[in-house]
């Protein structure tokens, strides 16, 4: 079987193994709800840590080890620093321009809650991102190109989680049209952590992208409470405008530049 076809299967046979209960429980209202959502977050690790070793069991275990960490992006190399940067804040800012398109004012809350939310969120984060950033990316990168890679990745990560955003999450009361609102939302979000992953060899950038999204989101959904989740918010329309119009505008600039050499 492909690896990629692999992969596949594990993240969305675990996905509805441990969505369906919650589904027949009530949905976003099921006791088992939280427990839930942080084992569907894991379960992209599971299925890249499978493939990842799977593909090297013939090399000595330090050597399979340290090809595993590259392949994952689990190093810090000389861009690593400087895509953290601007991943936390594209995705600040692009929260911080949801709330004010709203004609809201950010509060001190909110401020706080871009500064310190982030760290919340890293353990959860980093395991959904060590499947999908972490090895799907590059792997696709490698066979489509950078961009149809990034691209593709993306919008696979949407569709799987399609089935939760069905139950009511980030798009409550939206069970057709939130699915579609969040593929678009995941190729925004996803080029972007994607671009960072493979201009620097990191998955890091893209797990500080995930987790000042993931607060961002939050905080604003706090101060826009009752809007249209469609239209406003960081996973509304507004949401989508910064970084949508800066990722128009870098496109083919984005295209051209050449990515780290990584071992997949």
């Amino acid at each position: 079987m492909s690896r990629i076809l692999l992969y596949l299967v594990v993240v969305w046979f675990g996905a509805l193994v441990v969505l369906a209960p919650v589904a027949a429980a009530g949905g976003m209202a099921a006791p088992q709800f939280s427990q839930a959502l942080q084992i569907l977050m894991a379960i992209p690790a599971v299925a890249a840590l499978a493939v990842t070793t799977r593909q090297g069991t013939a090399d000595p275990a330090g050597l399979q080890w340290t090809r595993t960490r590259r392949r994952l992006g689990l190093v810090w190399t000389p861009q690593t620093t400087g895509h953290v940067v601007f991943q936390l804040l594209l995705w600040s800012a692009a929260a911080t321009a949801a709330v004010l398109l709203c004609g809201r004012t950010p509060s001190r809350p909110f401020m706080a809650a871009l500064a310190l939310g982030p760290f919340l969120h890293l353990p959860w984060v980093f395991l959904e991102e060590l499947g999908w950033r972490g090895w799907l990316v590059p792997v696709l990168a490698r066979r489509w190109g950078a961009a149809r890679g990034s691209v593709v990745a993306s919008l696979l990560w949407g569709l799987w989680l399609a089935p939760l955003v069905a139950l009511g999450f980030n798009y409550p009361d939206q069970p057709v049209l939130g699915p579609v609102w969040m593929c678009g939302l995941a190729v925004i979000f996803g080029t972007w952590a994607s671009w960072s992953r493979l201009q620097s060899g990191s998955l890091w950038p893209a797990v500080a992208a995930h987790a000042m999204f993931n607060a961002g989101g939050i905080a604003a959904g706090h101060l826009l409470d009752g809007t249209n989740g469609l239209l406003f918010g960081l996973t509304g329309l507004t949401g989508w405008l910064l970084p949508g119009l800066a990722l128009l505008a870098t496109h083919q600039r984005w295209r051209e530049s050449p990515e780290q050499d990584m071992a997949v």
